[in-house]
């Protein structure tokens, strides 16, 4: 930010996208940035429909599904929103999100919005019996949505922690390093405030 004023801390977390990171870290410490950028990212979009309750001959009593790759299908499976999280959509109204692309089908991540959404509802029909059409519909589209741990990741991890040792109060913490899932994540964020708390408490005695 122009003309944006220095903040001096004992501790920064950089809790964004390895690829944020290795941009930000780049005039620090160039070992850093090409450690981080190892790591790849492959496309996904974020299929949302919106359908009245009574029109989908399913109650969505539960969380949802993924879908095994064996299955060959083009969704990766889909959340019932509006079963998981209150407030997701109006009384009579239901909520469904798919997730489409990723390392499977990285082109399908980027068709245009009424081919993915044709795709998804085909896909829902398949899958789910919903014949009904949706309310409505939107797409997000991640250009890098997914990390991938691909083989050697944890020689990646052990290179960054080797590079961050130079920089004591610096930290990473996202999907990228030990774990993709929400739950990997409040545990690593949970994980990282400990040893920060730990760190700050030995430096200063």
């Amino acid at each position: 930010m122009r003309n944006s004023p220095a903040v001096w801390t004992d501790v920064l977390v950089l809790a964004v996208p390895a690829f944020a990171a290795a941009s930000a870290l780049g005039p620090l410490d160039p070992r850093l940035t090409e450690a981080l950028s190892a790591i790849p990212y492959s496309p996904i979009s974020v299929v949302a429909l919106g359908y009245d309750k009574v029109t989908l001959g399913n109650s969505l009593d539960g969380f949802g599904f993924l879908i095994p790759r064996g299955e060959k299908r083009k969704i990766l499976g889909a959340l019932w929103d509006s079963s998981v999280f209150p407030n997701r959509a109006p009384e009579g109204k239901a909520l469904i999100r798919a997730m489409v692309g990723g390392v499977r089908n990285p082109a399908l991540a980027a068709l245009p919005t009424d081919e993915i959404v044709g795709l998804t509802r085909a896909e829902l029909t398949a899958t789910m019996g919903i014949t009904a059409a949706p309310t409505l519909s939107r797409v997000f589209f991640h250009e890098k949505g997914i990390p991938q741990y691909l083989v050697g990741h944890g020689k990646v991890l052990d290179r960054i922690d080797a590079r961050l040792a130079a920089y004591p109060g610096l930290y990473l913490n996202s999907n990228a390093y030990r774990g993709i899932s929400l739950n990997d994540c409040v545990l690593q964020s949970r994980l990282t405030a400990e040893r920060i708390a730990r760190e700050l408490y030995v430096s200063r005695r």
